[in-house]
Parts: C-alpha cells; structure tokens; sequence
C-alpha cells in the first residue's frame, strides 16, 4: 500500500529464484560489507563479522531525523531499529519532526547550523535541494558515494534510467536518494468506492455517468438505504487532511477535466508538450459547479473540506452505517478490515464515470515510480560512508530488510512463501503477509517511514490464494491490483497528463517563491468558495481568470516550461 503525499498520502510498490535467498540477507549486500575496508573519521578498519549486513567492529552512532509518524509509538525501542542494529552495528539516535510540519520543521533546523548525519523520510522538496544542497552546501553530494559503496541503488539506477533524471540536481550532482515504488495501483490513485448493500438494497446499478452518480447519491440520501427509519445517511464523504487522495473533488473533477490532484494544488499539468495549468480552464468551471450542485443538495457531506482522516474513519466505523461513498486511494486505509470487517466489505472500487464530454478519464500518475527526497546526508558528517552503506541495504533484492522495515517481524508480520503459493500476477511468490494492513500505532516496524523499494517483483509476489475472494480483508492488495486493471488503466487520461517532477533553478525557486504560495492559496480558496456558496462560481470566474494573471500565472507556467524543456527535451 502506498501512503505517500503527497502522501499521497495512500497507501501507496520478486523472482522465483530469490525464493531460496535466507532471512538473512545474500551475497550481494555482503560484498561490500563482510571482511571489506570501512573508513571512519579517517581511520581504516576491517569488519570482520559473519552477518551479511555488517557495516563496521567498532560501533557508529549517526544522529538521523525523522517525522513523528503517530503509527510509530517509538523509533528508538522500534523493534526494526533494534534488528538493525543488531545487523549493522550501527546506532541510530533519533530527533524528531511533526509529520504535518515537515518542511517547516526542517527549515527551522538547517538555520541552526546543528545538522544530524542522515535526514530520512522528510520528502525534501526540490527548492529546499537548490538551497541547501546545490547553493549552500549543507546537504552532501552523494554521487561518488554512489558509485563506491552502494552497488544495490547503482542497480536500481540501471534497472530504471528515468530515476537519475528524477533525482539529479541542477548542478549534477545527486543530494537525495528516493524511494522507489513500482506500484502499479498507484499508478491510478484516484478512487471512489461505493456502497454496495447500499445499491443492492435500492435496486439501483452502478453508475457510469455523472448524472446518474447523482441520482445515486441522491437515492442514498432519501430513500433510508440503512434501513434505521432515520434520514442519516451520508451519500458521499471525504477528508481535507491526512489520508490518501481522500479529498473529494479530484476524482469528481476529472470527470470534466483530468485532476493532478491534491498535491498539486496549482493544478500544474501537460498539453501534449505545453505545461498549462487546468485550473482556469473552462472544463474547470463545469467541475466545479456540479460539485457545488452535489454539496448544495446535501449530498457531499459539507465537512469534507476542512475535516482529518481520522474524523472520515470515525464516520466509516459508525454502525450501522451510515456512508454511502467515499474517495481514498484505497479502502483499506480508512476502513480498518480487522474490526470492522463487514463495513469493510460493503464499499467496492466504482469506475471513473464519464462527464458532459460522453468520455470518462482519471489521471495517471506515471512518474510516482520514484518519491525524492528520503534521505540525504549532511555535509557535516564524519560517517557518510557508513551513512550511504547502510541506506545501499533498502535497495536490495532480496528484500529482507524492506520486509522487516514494512512488514515486521518474519513469523510475525510475514513468512516465506511455501511451493506452490502465487503472487498477484500468478507467478511463483516470494512472501505471506500474516496481517492485514493497518495504520493503528505500533513498534514493530517503521510502516512507510524510511526509504521504501517496492519494485513490480516485490509488491506482485505477495501471496495471495488465487482463488480468495477479493473482498477478504487479506487480499486488499489483490482487490487494488485486478479492479486498477479493469476499471482504471483504461480510462487513463490521453489529452491531459499530470505534470513529470520537474527541478528548478536557484533563481527560478526565489522567483517563484511567493508567486507560488499565492496561486496556491488562491486557487485553493476559490475552489472552496465555488463550491461551498450559492452564487459564487458564476458571480467571480472572470474574475479569478484574471487575477491568476495578475498574480503571476503566465510567468509561473513560463518558468515550468523551460525547466521541463532543459529536464525532459534534452
């Protein structure tokens, strides 16, 4: 599952031969790390142990930050950071960041001038990589790093060459090493899923249209589908903050225009080659004024652009129920299926449904592939090359320290596959997950902080019985994988794609700074407010075209098409 922003958010990604590959790691981690030459405060000494993940004799300390991530109760007694250490021999003391004030957060740090070894899971913007990276140096180069001691990432670069694109600063150099998630549900993030029962009980079909979603919702909110005798029902829900892609109106929005989404709150995106923003197109318009239809009716619950997740979930839990729809990357982040396994089940992934135009679309996020900015070095360190060692352990094929970090213990949290058991895509799979996901706080691992590698070999060879109903709260996976195949990869919007990763210059990012901050506030607040009040779409859209030139939009689009000509065009 990805959970990225984002992060997204969402929940956000293996060979039958690594099956015989041990718990304990293979010949290609230890390499480099077993009997190897280890360099530490400008002394050379020998690691001598027999563990495959051993990193040096004599015990390193790296103070590393990371986000206060509520399902970790502690990073420090986390039972993966104590495997860690028992493998590696490496210390990890750890200052914390407010998970919704990352970027803040670290600001307020590298103006300290107190800087920890290892920045990690902080998804480090590209203009915090201009600033303290390419201009001040703060932030360590890594490529040399790369090229000496971390054979795993060097591997991963070749096995996906857009990544060095992706990752590489203006001046050439690489300051942060991402995740990598070959997740193919991801691909197509924005979901709906509708109350089933719901629709069974009202003898009503699935809707393909916006009109008749409408009239479905509209049936949910009048015709008692919960059957109490009480007009509760909520038809359509969604959250402001937290989740993944749970905000309402991208996946309504794409209807009439394709939606980057929630984290691109300029709304940035491709014509062909043409970098435009769809915020003030007039498909736009069209969006927002059925969405406003929808809310001034009743039929989107009127918090859902201001409330959490958590308070979404807390509805979702309700019994009976009370939720006829919602909007989420996946369910399985917002319905917990262990205690809650019949709601669980009542809420099945709808199709994009088509707009005015006859066409239904939803965007593809095709550059999600690769997530900047996980960990990054200080230039400051006395231990980088031990830092950049064992950050090279994330990325290795055998996956054993990815499974730890993500699924727990082994016996716990996952188990080897047994012959004969199959992944997602039918071929022989590698690992049994023996939980079903969940975001409730815990200390066995560290969930979805750190640097994730989920290649297309990883996340299809969890096991799932070919035969298992889909719906099961184990096979959540399964239901993402088989319904993102047949009911969104093909509507993939074709003549409006979401904007690639682009990098700015130094002065480009200072030129944009406040135009940006601007743009995205107002285009924000007027997306709100059209939606929200009687009148306001109508009364104000001339206007808003025209302010968001007076604010900066020309040139703001100006800059992102020379930067995506100088990153992509070459």
């Amino acid at each position: 599952m990805k959970l990225k922003k984002s992060r997204s958010n969402t929940v956000t990604i293996m060979l039958a031969a690594m099956l015989a590959m041990t718990a304990c790691g293979t010949s290609e981690n230890a390499s480099n790390n077993t009997n190897a030459e280890k360099t530490q405060n400008n002394t050379t000494v020998t690691a001598k142990s027999d563990k495959p993940y051993w990193l040096t004799d004599e015990k390193v300390t790296l103070k590393v930050v990371v986000p206060q991530d509520p399902a970790i109760i502690d990073f420090a007694t986390n039972n993966f950071t104590k495997w860690m250490e028992e493998q590696t021999n490496v210390h990890l003391e750890f200052q914390y960041v407010p998970t919704d004030k990352k970027k803040e957060s670290l600001n307020l740090l590298l103006a300290s001038g107190e800087f920890p070894d290892i920045f990690l899971g902080l998804d480090v913007p590209d203009d915090m990589e201009a600033t303290y990276g390419v201009s001040q140096k703060v932030f360590l180069p890594l490529n040399e790093l790369i090229e000496k001691h971390m054979p795993n990432f060097t591997q991963v670069m070749q096995d996906y060459p857009r990544i060095k694109g992706q990752i590489t600063a203006t001046d050439g150099n690489i300051y942060a090493l991402p995740s990598v998630n070959e997740c193919y549900h991801c691909t197509y993030q924005q979901r709906y899923w509708l109350n089933m029962d719901w629709l069974k009980t009202l003898n009503l079909k699935e809707p393909t249209t916006t009109e008749e979603l409408y009239q479905v919702l509209k049936a949910f909110k009048e015709k008692d589908p919960n059957g109490n005798g009480k007009q509760d029902e909520i038809p359509l829900v969604g959250a402001y903050e937290g989740g993944w892609n749970a905000n309402v109106d991208p996946w309504l929005m794409s209807a009439f225009i394709m939606d980057p989404g929630m984290y691109n709150k300029t709304k940035l995106a491709l014509k062909g080659e043409q970098v435009t923003s769809t915020a003030n197109e007039p498909e736009y318009k069209e969006g927002l004024a059925y969405i406003h239809k929808l809310y001034n009716e009743g039929l989107i619950y009127e918090a859902s652009f201001t409330q959490k997740q958590d308070q979404m979930k807390q509805m979702l839990a309700s019994e009976p129920t009370i939720v006829g729809s919602f909007t989420s990357g996946a369910s399985v982040i917002d319905v917990d299926p262990n205690t809650n396994e019949k709601t669980y089940r009542q809420f099945d992934m709808l199709a994009p449904v088509a707009g005015p135009s006859g066409t239904a679309s939803t965007p593809k996020f095709e550059y999600d592939l690769a997530q900047p900015g996980e960990f990054l070095i200080s230039a400051s360190s006395k231990h980088a090359e031990i830092a950049a060692k064992w950050a090279d352990l994330f990325y290795g094929k055998n996956f054993d320290v990815q499974l730890r970090r993500h699924k727990g213990s082994e016996g716990e949290g996952w188990r080897k596959a047994e012959a004969g058991e199959k992944g997602l895509d039918g071929r022989d799979a590698i690992f049994t997950p023996l939980k079903a996901y969940n975001t409730e706080a815990q200390n066995d691992t560290w969930i979805s902080v750190g640097i994730e590698y989920y290649p297309a070999d990883y996340r299809l060879a969890e096991n799932v019985p070919q035969e298992e109903d889909i719906m099961a709260p184990k096979a959540s996976e399964k239901l993402l994988y088989v319904h993102t195949k047949d009911k969104y990869e093909p509507k993939a919007s074709q003549s409006i794609k979401v904007m690639p990763p682009t990098k700015l210059l130094a002065e480009e990012n200072q030129e944009l700074s406040t135009v940006r901050v601007e743009l995205e506030k107002y285009i924000e607040e007027f997306r709100v407010r059209s939606i929200t009040e009687e009148g306001y779409l109508d009364n104000n859209w001339e206007s808003y075209r025209s302010n968001l030139d007076k604010l900066g939009l020309t040139r703001f689009l100006e800059i992102y098409q020379t930067a995506y000509e100088r990153q992509y065009k070459q």
